[in-house]
């Protein structure tokens, strides 16, 4: 029963860090479109000022370089995640190894 309990507990441990690292890579992806928009604006912004903004900081470029280091810290979250989950499918495989060798030891007459 402890074996089975054992069990129980790192698939449900999997199933949750699962839904985390899906959660993760989705406000990973957003950031990184919100980015991308912003280097598209800040481009535009550039382009229609000429070389103004070449020699100057920007609020655009700034809110893009933030942008940018959002997603950079959103993606680096997802890869601890993936590496959390793949730490929690190791602990099942153990788990479910050690359910298999009591059941086959079996009880001893």
């Amino acid at each position: 029963m402890e074996a089975a309990h054992k069990v129980a507990q790192a698939e449900e441990r999997v199933r949750k860090r699962e839904v985390r690292l899906a959660e993760l890579e989705e406000k990973a992806k957003e950031a990184k479109d919100k980015a991308a928009q912003r280097r598209g604006t800040a481009a535009s912004g550039a382009a229609k000022l000429g070389n103004m903004l070449l020699d100057s900081d920007s609020d655009e470029e700034d809110e893009s370089e933030k942008a940018a280091q959002k997603a950079e810290k959103a993606q680096e979250r997802a890869d601890e995640e993936r590496h959390q989950v793949e730490l929690a499918k190791r602990e099942l495989e153990q788990a479910q190894s050690e359910k298999q060798k009591l059941l086959g030891a079996g009880p001893s007459a």
